[in-house]
């Protein structure tokens, strides 16, 4: 089972030390969620202005943080980020070693992670006549996504109806690359939790909450605000980066199993 990590920012003036003490919380939690994922890992960081980096191997996690392209990958983490996304891959559809099958998936102007296997990807991407680029059924995703691109990004709605056939097991992140201050966030039938903290104006998730508790209080110490956030299973999230405590919520339907 792969995993899924990241942090999505509500709007407000970081500094270093304050953007060092989150990088450390998803660093953590990305280097325990190896054992979820040992074939490769990747990042993605969004930034308000455009400039987002992104950096993936096939390679386990506590060797990918060592990495150049890890760190300046992070390097671009500052105020002006409005999430990062983390994923440690286990291989199921396609190479590790073609690294468009790795995680963060890039494809028509979307950026996604994914836990989970959506098993009729070859039938979906053959009856929406949609371009691929990989072997990984994950790459569906991003594709449905980018079908419904409108100027504030993602169409939610939209994309739920493209997402109603999928047959499988998902839980999902999708960022446009174009609109970095919207973040769908699938929670469907493989692990996903949150905590939050109204200090950092921020939202963590993580497909393993003890890992991401563990995590929080290796970089915040035992005394701090995260809190969980209750999310229930088969639910589409759409946080804004003006209102992040408060996300759109849609009920979630595909063919689970």
């Amino acid at each position: 089972m792969c995993r899924q990590t990241g942090l999505i920012l509500g709007e407000k003036r970081r500094g270093k030390r304050e953007c060092d003490v989150l990088l450390d919380v998803f660093t953590e939690v990305l280097v325990r969620s190896e054992r979820g994922g040992p074939h490769a890992t990747g990042v993605a960081v969004l930034r308000d202005d455009g400039q987002h980096a992104f950096a993936k191997a096939a390679t386990p996690a506590r060797e990918f943080v060592g990495r150049g392209e890890f760190l300046d990958a992070l390097g671009q983490f500052d105020g002006r980020a409005t999430a990062i996304l983390g994923h440690t891959r286990w291989r199921t559809r396609g190479s590790e070693r073609n690294n468009a099958n790795n995680h963060p998936v890039r494809a028509a102007g979307c950026c996604c992670t994914h836990n989970g296997t959506v098993v009729n990807a070859d039938e979906l991407f053959r009856d929406n006549g949609l371009e691929r680029a990989g072997e990984v059924d994950s790459e569906i995703l991003c594709r449905m996504a980018g079908a419904v691109m409108g100027p504030e990004g993602i169409d939610p709605e939209a994309f739920l109806r493209l997402v109603a056939p999928c047959r499988g097991q998902i839980s999902a992140v999708l960022v446009a690359e174009a609109a970095p201050g919207r973040v769908l966030v699938l929670k469907g039938n493989m692990p996903l939790e949150f905590r939050y903290s109204r200090k950092h104006r921020v939202v963590a998730y993580a497909s393993d909450g003890r890992l991401l508790d563990d995590a929080i209080e290796t970089g915040c110490g035992p005394v701090h605000d995260w809190r969980p956030m209750v999310v229930r299973p088969m639910t589409m999230l759409v946080f804004r980066r003006d209102e992040v405590f408060r996300p759109g919520a849609y009920r979630l339907r595909f063919i689970a199993s």
